[in-house]
């Protein structure tokens, strides 16, 4: 009997609910769950798998953002407590609309997006930024239990050790292993990597010795299941397309 998940690449959604007290604002977020509700009752679909880029711009590391949102936070917890309005507030609509279950990379976007500056706060704050991604996406935060795993899968899920313990896994649903990764590398805050910038995607060290893992382990069972891997460069080469894929026995199809 076969199944489908629902890819939505480059989504760029999520910015708007971290301001939900005007009537433009509430009239987008409806707008949203409708969408999402054509999606469901169009297409059906298992849950919804997001490679990337929740947001574009948040910038929620300047001094503009953090006098409009609260002055009297710090830059962390500016973010943290935009991050969970924001990501929270997009898997209410997502629940809304009747999926109950997002599969989503961490992208440039929801990084704080380029430029990444030497010593500027968005390169100071990077962990942050993928704390509170990870919490609010891939966490039952009632019960603090990480939310994906492989049981079957004979190395560990995620790559633990490293800072993309709660934004890198891999996660077995039915017969498909779904492989997240974090590709977004910093050495140092105060060192650029990039041309100007402190943020590369890359997968390096510990974190692409875990994917190698993954990898070598999903191919030891490929005849009996499929292997995705989502890092959010996807989003790049899929951006603004909306496909769903159906999965059985044999495989999947796209349409």
């Amino acid at each position: 009997m076969g199944w489908r998940f629902i890819n939505l690449s480059d989504l760029s959604i999520a910015k708007k609910y971290v301001f939900q007290n005007n009537e433009q604002t509430a009239d987008a977020i409806n707008n949203d769950i409708l969408n999402i509700e054509v999606i469901k009752r169009e297409f059906g679909g298992d849950f919804i798998m997001i490679p990337g880029d929740t947001l574009v711009g948040g910038s929620w590391d300047t001094d503009k953002f953090r006098n409009e949102f609260d002055s009297s936070l710090s830059y962390a917890d500016t973010i943290l407590q935009a991050g969970k309005k924001c990501f929270s507030g997009m898997l209410s609509s997502f629940r809304a609309g009747g999926y109950w279950k997002l599969v989503v990379a961490y992208g440039d976007g929801d990084a704080g997006d380029s430029p990444w500056l030497v010593d500027s706060n968005k390169s100071l704050l990077q962990p942050v930024y993928r704390y509170i991604f990870g919490k609010q996406f891939n966490f039952n935060n009632k019960q603090d239990e990480f939310l994906f795993d492989a049981p079957t899968l004979n190395t560990n899920s995620r790559p633990f050790g490293t800072i993309y313990n709660e934004t890198s896994f891999a996660y077995q649903y039915e017969n498909v292993l779904f492989v997240t990764v974090d590709i977004w590398y910093q050495e140092d805050p105060s060192e650029a990597i990039n041309g100007d910038d402190t943020v590369k995607g890359a997968v390096e060290g510990e974190h692409l010795l875990w994917l190698e893992s993954v990898l070598r382990e999903a191919k030891k069972n490929s005849r009996d299941n499929q292997t995705c891997v989502c890092p959010s460069t996807f989003a790049y080469t899929m951006a603004y397309q909306a496909s769903v894929h159906e999965c059985n026995i044999n495989g999947w199809r796209i349409q």
